[in-house]
């Protein structure tokens, strides 16, 4: 899963190689991007506490 992900995102983008990831070619929303976001986003602010 990693690789794949990390191709999409060489590929596509941060954005759109994440969503790519969940939706595949036809990505048909932001929620679950925004989901991954925030998780990073709470996982950064815990490293930096």
């Amino acid at each position: 899963g990693c690789i794949i992900l990390a191709d999409n995102i060489a590929r596509l983008g941060e954005e759109d190689g994440i969503s790519a990831y969940f939706w595949g070619s036809n990505i048909r929303g932001v929620a679950y991007l925004g989901r991954v976001q925030a998780a990073r986003d709470r996982v950064r602010r815990q490293l930096h506490s």
